[in-house]
């Protein structure tokens, strides 16, 4: 991660996990390994290949986590949410960083070097924490590889757009309002699709009255039928 200038570990920082139930004597004792860096949408955080010596939690803002595809485009892995860990993995296996990291808005995250996130990761609540962020990266990688191998672009553009509203959603009279410009070549990043494909979906869509356009964003007007085409028979899955 690039080099920022030390900012003190404030008083807030007890209210995220897995700080809120570490003893206060131990963060007192580690203040100095810690780093709380800020970063501006779209700015790069690690890149694909970068030696990974510390370990990030995100404490607000989000981080998209992507690679390069065969042909060179960019394909979004995962976002990741307030609550969530990145370099862990790499961390772990002593690796560079598998994918690269860029903050979808303004982003707050904690940065522990490698030797103290090793030490604290014998705690309870840190080892708890860690054990769950890395269920929901395989829990993730898995849907990713599904999605990639078995699900038309019908079915994953579906699935994406359930889980933006799902975390950008608000309810309006008319359905569930993605409060969040998503744009087109970034949703196909997020499915591994080109512009061009995606914008045929979407105008299909648009045709049948499944989703409509509000100040470039997009409203989901019959999410039974999303629903339908990405395999999920009720709501779509909470995700963090």
């Amino acid at each position: 991660m690039p080099f920022q200038p030390y900012i003190p570990i404030v008083s807030n920082l007890r209210s995220h996990e897995p700080f809120a139930l570490l003893d206060p004597k131990v963060l007192a004792e580690h203040e100095r390994a810690f780093r709380i860096r800020k970063y501006l949408n779209g700015q790069t955080i690690f890149q694909a290949g970068d030696a990974c010596h510390a370990v990030g939690i995100i404490l607000s803002g989000g981080v998209h986590l992507s690679f390069q595809s065969i042909s060179g485009h960019e394909v979004i892995f995962r976002e990741l949410r307030a609550g969530e860990m990145i370099g862990d993995s790499e961390l772990a296996l002593g690796s560079t960083y598998g994918t690269s990291a860029t903050a979808t808005e303004e982003t707050r995250l904690v940065e522990i070097d490698g030797a103290t996130f090793t030490k604290l990761a014998q705690l309870p609540p840190v080892a708890h924490f860690w054990l769950h962020s890395n269920a929901r990266k395989l829990h993730a990688a898995l849907q990713f590889a599904e999605g990639l191998a078995l699900q038309s672009l019908e079915a994953r553009l579906a699935r994406v757009l359930l889980e933006l509203a799902d975390r950008h959603g608000r309810t309006t009279p008319a359905g569930t309002l993605i409060d969040r410009v998503i744009p087109q070549h970034l949703l196909g990043q997020l499915i591994n699709a080109s512009r061009p494909k995606v914008n045929i979906q979407l105008q299909i869509w648009k045709s049948r009255e499944v989703i409509q356009m509000q100040q470039h964003r997009i409203l989901i007007v019959k999410p039974e039928l999303l629903r339908s085409k990405a395999g999920w028979s009720i709501v779509a899955p909470q995700r963090r």
